[in-house]
């Protein structure tokens, strides 16, 4: 059964956001950030790290690796085949271990870039862990997360002073993605595949039950780093936990010990928070509170349900959908976004899922996708 949620507005750190004076000032400093020059026209990709409070190109050659401590804001850019306009996609991605300063300079940059770009784009929230399909698709060889921030490196490194790092490899086919976890063997399953960087050694332990492209990836992670050390790597193990005798005393040691480990992750855990989609409307309530209302859910919704005058929130249980009429209020408008994260909040257990923002006249063919799956 859906149940009305009701936010006060009054107080919240989202107060302001939207209003005239804040667009009037997003407008003019869009017009003077050099690093949107030429976003208009170019294809394909184009990634922007936060680097205090700045904008910096994100250096192509490392398009596909981020880091947990930085936020940076990723644009493609695409041509429609029947129409040849240029469609755009804007996310801004945030590390597990970013700053507020810098979480929050993203976010502002995205709605000015999208600004810039004439309002066409749609915009969407990713953070690390629990990425969208879309974002990772950006990324055919891999999405690798790695500790640290401005300062640090990865692949070229001195083996000798090289920190040991576990990384984790997991996904399928053009959603694989690599990011380092704990060093600790709490940090390994059996339906991944998990590497262990020791500089000179690097050991690819195998999950019994984990899938053929995250164990190709892995090799080819293994092979990166490798190719990276100039040929100091002086050995690389397989280990095979189908495989007791495979069992490497030094990659246990360096872990914790060996022991029992789980069957599943978090992000395994995600994935079965697919629920019956749910429909809910944006609305008014007394005083300075809006609330969101309950609509319908599963099959039964339908594009009739979304009017021009107001905003939507679709809820699939591990993505989020925020849909904008074009005639609704500029109060709706301004905390949408705002209202999505603190429903996820209250509903999902706090956890950073991905938001994606659609508006009536830019995004109806993308409804339309949604409801039909």
């Amino acid at each position: 059964m859906l149940k009305d949620t009701v936010y006060q507005i009054a107080g919240s750190n989202i107060e302001n956001l939207g209003s005239d004076l804040e667009f009037k000032i997003k407008q003019e400093s869009a017009g003077h950030e050099p690093a949107w020059n030429g976003t208009k026209e170019r294809l394909g990709l184009s990634i922007w790290r936060i680097e205090k409070f700045k904008v910096h190109v994100w250096p192509k050659e490392h398009y596909g690796s981020f880091y947990n401590g930085d936020s940076y804001i990723v644009l493609n850019a695409y041509k429609d085949h029947d129409t040849n306009e240029i469609h755009y996609d804007i996310h801004f991605w945030l590390g597990q271990n970013t700053t507020q300063d810098e979480a929050g300079t993203a976010a502002y940059k995205t709605v000015e870039l999208d600004t810039y770009l004439d309002d066409l784009p749609i915009q969407h929230r990713e953070v690390e862990g629990f990425e969208s399909k879309l974002f990772l698709s950006y990324f055919p060889h891999g999405l690798f997360i790695l500790d640290g921030g401005i300062e640090s490196g990865f692949f070229h490194v001195i083996p000798q002073q090289y920190a040991h790092r576990l990384l984790k490899v997991k996904g399928i086919y053009r959603h694989v993605h690599c990011r380092q976890v704990p060093l600790k063997r709490e940090s390994l399953n059996n339906g991944d595949v998990f590497i262990l960087d020791q500089g000179e050694v690097v050991f690819q332990f195998q999950g019994a039950n984990a899938g053929p492209f995250e164990r190709i990836k892995a090799t080819e992670v293994v092979n990166k780093i490798k190719d990276g050390r100039d040929g100091h790597v002086k050995e690389t193990v397989v280990i095979d936990n189908n495989s007791p005798e495979d069992a490497d005393d030094r990659f246990w040691a360096s872990i914790g010990g060996n022991g029992a480990i789980s069957e599943e992750d978090q992000e395994d855990q995600l994935e079965k928070r697919k629920t019956e989609l749910k429909l809910f409307r944006l609305t008014p309530e007394r005083g300075d509170n809006l609330a969101f209302e309950p609509i319908s859910e599963g099959s039964a919704i339908h594009t009739g349900h979304f009017s021009s005058d107001d905003v939507f929130l679709l809820d699939k249980g591990y993505i989020f959908y925020v849909w904008i009429g074009r005639n609704a209020p500029k109060e709706e408008k301004r905390h949408a976004m705002g209202y999505a994260q603190k429903y996820i909040s209250d509903n999902h257990d706090n956890l950073p899922l991905p938001i994606t923002i659609l508006t009536e006249d830019r995004a109806a063919h993308i409804l339309r996708k949604i409801l039909a799956h």
